[in-house]
């Protein structure tokens, strides 16, 4: 049998290909579900530390504007920077959307303005965000940050300052990355676990049964009546077996009864051969009487048709008991192969699945070769039963 044909590779693959489906769908869900919760909370996070620095970045910055240092305005930022690990960028604008400070200048120097010109805002959205009185986020998927601009008010209300946040959301992908790996471990000790569960379990109640069913079947096949399987369980195929073990249990009572009528049938067919003969040699001495009385039967006329008639009417009923006999053991040979003859192809032609289909067929082969048996036995009975007719007329004469 072809290994990829089989019931069990039919069914586990199935099953394991449904379980990794599953597997996988609700682990993606679980991933993008940890993935948003996590980007709103860095989103949360970021919009904290904004709202709380902001009065520390821009206060620090009026010093350094009355005069404590670049290095030491730096120095502040930088350890600002430092509390969050996301943040990448820092920027001190006015609502004219004017750059006064870039963290950028902590590495690359202070920016001379002098020299180089004003800097301002890149786009017109930007500048907007940095005039309004609300703070704003806006999160730039392609690029991969979070552009928080959040406005400073003094202690008179007045909005001058605005405090450019970029947040780097390179830590969620390393996240999700982590989640992936994670997920394929997983995923490998689940497919491994679970393919050996299936197969063991499938194995145990379902391919072992079933294998025991067929090399019943194959036996049966072979002649081998009375096979029986053992009965693990009480599900389908249980009682499957269990019929099978009836089916068998019947089919070699049938084969032993059908034996002892053969061998019942040839020694009463010997018996009823050896009397006939018996009847034989004594019609013949009687014939051998008869040619030498043969001056004595014109007068004896009268008695020697009645004692004909005697020994014609024994022979007769001889006759037909034999046939009756041979008439009731064939009937009583037939009888109980004719109901199976027919019901077997009706189920056969009904049944839909291969399997049974297949144990239903090597069945009404089998009956089929019982009834020929049967047959073949009847019709050597009667060609050994002599049927012998006398004519009297020409042995009188």
């Amino acid at each position: 049998m072809n290994k990829l044909k089989s019931l069990k590779v039919k069914i586990v693959l199935p099953v394991l290909l449904i379980l990794i489906m599953v597997f996988f769908t609700s682990s993606f869900i679980i991933i993008d579900r940890e993935y948003n919760d996590a980007k709103n909370a860095l989103i949360d996070n970021s919009e904290s530390y904004a709202s709380l620095s902001v009065s520390n970045v821009i206060k620090n910055y009026l010093d350094y504007e009355a005069g404590i240092g670049f290095l030491k305005f730096s120095e502040i930022i930088y350890d600002l920077m430092k509390l969050n690990n996301d943040i990448s960028r820092i920027q001190i604008v006015d609502v004219n959307g004017k750059i006064f400070f870039d963290s950028n200048e902590i590495e690359e120097g202070q920016y001379k303005e002098n020299l180089y010109g004003e800097r301002f805002l890149l786009d017109n959205e930007s500048i907007n965000r940095a005039a309004a009185f609300d703070h704003s986020t806006i999160i730039n998927e392609k690029q991969n940050y979070i552009d928080i601009i959040q406005p400073y008010f003094d202690e008179w209300d007045r909005h001058d300052y605005s405090v450019r946040y970029i947040f780097s959301l390179s830590n969620l992908d390393n996240l999700k990355q982590e989640m992936y790996s994670t997920l394929l471990i997983y995923a490998s000790v689940f497919i491994v676990i679970s393919f050996l569960l299936i197969f063991i379990l499938f194995n145990r109640f379902i391919t072992s049964p079933v294998g025991d069913l067929i090399k019943g079947v194959r036996l049966m096949g072979e002649g081998e009546l009375g096979f029986k399987i053992k009965v693990n369980s009480n599900d389908e195929i249980g009682e499957l077996a269990a019929a099978f073990n009836k089916m068998s249990k019947e089919l070699k009572e049938s084969q032993d009864s059908l034996k002892n009528y053969s061998g019942n049938l040839e020694k009463l067919v010997t018996k009823r051969t050896e009397q006939l003969e018996d009847k034989s040699a004594n019609l013949e001495k009687i014939n051998k009487d008869l040619k030498k009385a043969r001056e004595e039967l014109n007068t004896l006329n009268k008695n020697l048709e009645k004692r004909i008639k005697e020994r014609t009417k024994e022979v007769e009923q001889l006759l037909e008991q034999k046939d009756g006999f041979i008439n009731q053991l064939g009937h009583d040979l037939k009888s109980p192969l004719t109901p199976m003859t027919i019901l077997i192809p009706i189920l056969e032609k009904q049944e839909t699945d291969a399997k049974k289909k297949e144990i239903l067929e090597v069945l009404n082969r089998n009956v089929e070769y019982m009834k020929n048996i049967a047959i073949k036995t009847l019709a050597l009975a009667k060609l050994n039963s002599p049927k012998t007719k006398f004519n009297f007329e020409k042995l009188i004469s």
